[in-house]
């Protein structure tokens, strides 16, 4: 399906990775970069998609929320939840891991990828059960037409759930090297506020795969649950049809 990606797709994930394997050598608490690494990323990303126009959002009818009420939830999951979380990573991490080369490193990105997408999609649907809807899943649902910010407005509880566990569980599950961890904490990172801004970027912009299905989600609310593949995969895949950013 995105074929026509990959040499672009190519370019951006070597040029993570030399970034990555750049600051793995930098870093001296290398738990402390992939916080670092997640807040820049995140604020970021989150920040630029703040400067496009919402003439050419995917959801026209409906206006873009404020980024200031998100702010605060936000940083309380990233100041406060996440970095217990990651310290306590160290418990089943070897401290005895070689650098990979850019294939092995390449190689264990694409299963990281599919870990943190089966692992989503399931962790995802459940939030989408009654009780926990109601109780936990509604308060990141009450944007029908998200910005970038909002893709960490959760529940403290989903935030471990289905945003901690599932980005973490690949590198601890292969033992990646931290530099491993660095691309993968900058692709997801750009990767979910990407698809919670609201835009279509065409592949000349931004390479990663996406075409506003997590936008039709929020608002439709039964569809689009993780990546297409794995909504494909089990049934819930819905296409979203509009115009891009041009």
């Amino acid at each position: 399906m995105y074929y026509h990606k990959l040499p672009a797709l190519a370019f951006f994930l070597f040029s993570i990775i030399t970034l990555a394997n750049y600051l793995a050598e930098i870093f001296t608490q290398p738990l402390l970069g992939v916080f670092i690494l997640h807040i820049i990323s995140y604020w970021g990303a989150s920040l630029l998609f703040l400067l496009v126009s919402d003439k050419s959002r995917i959801q026209k009818s409906t206006k873009a929320p404020s980024i200031w009420p998100i702010i605060p939830r936000v940083l309380c999951n990233q100041l406060i939840i996440l970095p217990p979380l990651l310290y306590s990573t160290k418990l089943v991490m070897s401290d005895n891991i070689e650098t990979p080369n850019v294939l092995y490193h390449f190689l264990q990105l694409f299963f990281i990828l599919q870990i943190e997408d089966f692992t989503f999609y399931w962790s995802h649907r459940l939030l989408h059960t009654p009780w926990l809807y109601k109780h936990i899943h509604k308060q990141h649902h009450i944007y029908k037409a998200p910005i970038a910010a909002a893709a960490a407005y959760a529940h403290p509880i989903e935030f471990v759930m289905s945003n901690f566990l599932p980005l973490t569980l690949g590198p601890l599950i292969l033992q990646a090297h931290y530099s491993v961890w660095y691309s993968w904490v900058i692709i997801a990172s750009i990767g979910t506020c990407y698809s919670h801004s609201g835009f279509i970027i065409p592949e000349w912009y931004f390479p990663l795969p996406g075409q506003g299905e997590h936008d039709l989600h929020h608002e439709l609310f039964n569809y689009n649950y993780a990546s297409p593949t794995m909504d494909q995969l089990f049934g819930t895949y819905r296409k979203q049809e509009t115009v891009r950013i041009p």
